[in-house]
């Protein structure tokens, strides 16, 4: 039987809330060994390609939310603005993650998800 990446992640996204955190990082580790296209990001189920794609996604914008503004044009558009020093921060840190390796990657977001979960158990 086969399914595809969007069946998987909706019955994985159900499993999760049902069944809580343990159960389904245990499911979606076993199923990765069989599929190897999916990632967990976020707690969600994604394909490979969107996983590297957010992965860098977050990596450039991270702690600049504050810096870009979000208006819209006279047409309705929704458009972005920021000054010359976000800019450049940007264009740094879009340079620094295509000059990582894919190894180097992955341990950047393993130790942000790291401290991203030291810091939700804090919370509660």
């Amino acid at each position: 039987m086969r399914f595809n990446d969007n069946v998987l992640a909706a019955i994985l996204e159900e499993l999760y809330f049902s069944r809580g955190k343990k159960d389904y990082a245990e499911i979606v580790e076993t199923l990765s060994l069989h599929y190897g296209s999916m990632q967990t990001m976020n707690q969600h189920l994604v394909d490979y390609i969107t996983f590297r794609n957010l992965m860098r996604h977050e990596y450039i914008y991270h702690g600049l939310e504050d810096d870009i503004a979000v208006y819209q044009d006279m047409d309705g558009n929704e458009c972005y603005g920021m000054d010359a020093y976000t800019v450049e921060k940007i264009e740094k840190r879009e340079e620094e993650w295509e000059n990582m390796s894919q190894a180097e990657q992955s341990a950047w977001y393993q130790n942000r998800t790291e401290k991203s979960d030291d810091t939700d158990a804090a919370k509660d």
